[in-house]
């Protein structure tokens, strides 16, 4: 009879201890996945990500928007489309890529040119930008913020940079140089039909690409760095994480 009660007994305090567990491991997701930091409210820590994303988009324009922002930047420079590209590789060791190198230096141009136009259309997608789970975001990697703003933003954010960019290539030449280029009818053949339209596409892309990467590099900064922190809300979204 004493073993049964012991028994008994051990039973009812192994159940206790890992009723406990489970109570302590529900806990610890609910404040994963619901408990902002330092006792931040959701209204400060949305409005603290999308500062950073704008101060991060107002520096990657900087950094772009100039002479040799792209064509001399090996992280960002902006290649030819694949046929093109292609082309190039196969007649730069007989001399001969001459006029698509010259394509792929106004295409670059091009993007640094158009650069500027980016920081507003940047800024409007940030503002528009809803964040469900925010404790996710500040607690996540170190390019959450971004990450999130380019899988909602980046189709619309390049349908409306397109125009300016090609705006760009006209300015710059690159549409000129590409025409010039394909004047030879073997090179027609290699990049096919609408060349102008597949340049600006590829280009407005490459271009968007180089400014999200460098967005992400800010936002890593900033919560890296207690200097990149430039304002009291930076301070007090990222202070605590």
């Amino acid at each position: 009879m004493q073993r049964r009660q012991l028994g008994w007994a051990l039973a009812a305090l192994w159940l206790s201890q890992m009723e406990a567990r489970a109570q302590g491991l529900t806990g610890g997701l609910g404040l994963l996945k619901g408990a902002l930091p330092n006792g931040l409210s959701q209204t400060d820590a949305v409005a603290g990500l999308r500062q950073a994303l704008t101060q991060g988009a107002g520096a990657a324009v900087l950094r772009v928007a100039k002479l040799d922002g792209y064509w001399a930047d090996g992280m960002i420079r902006i290649p030819l489309p694949k046929a093109m590209a292609q082309a190039q590789r196969s007649l730069k060791p007989l001399g001969l890529s001459g006029p698509l190198d010259d394509v792929q230096l106004k295409l670059n141009r091009a993007a640094e040119a158009a650069a500027p136009k980016a920081r507003d259309l940047f800024n409007k997608s940030i503002q528009s930008l809803t964040i469900e789970d925010v404790n996710g975001v500040l607690r996540g990697g170190p390019t959450a913020a971004t990450d999130l703003l380019r899988s909602k933003t980046a189709q619309p954010l390049a349908l409306a940079f397109k125009p300016p960019m090609i705006k760009a290539m006209g300015d710059t030449g690159a549409i000129k140089a590409l025409d010039k280029a394909i004047s030879n009818p073997s090179l027609r053949s290699v990049v096919g039909d609408a060349p102008s339209d597949t340049l600006a596409s590829f280009g407005t892309e490459r271009a968007l690409d180089g400014l999200f990467h460098y967005v992400a590099l800010e936002e890593m900064a900033i919560r890296a760095n207690p200097v990149k922190r430039t304002t009291s809300l930076l301070k007090k979204v990222f202070g605590g994480l």
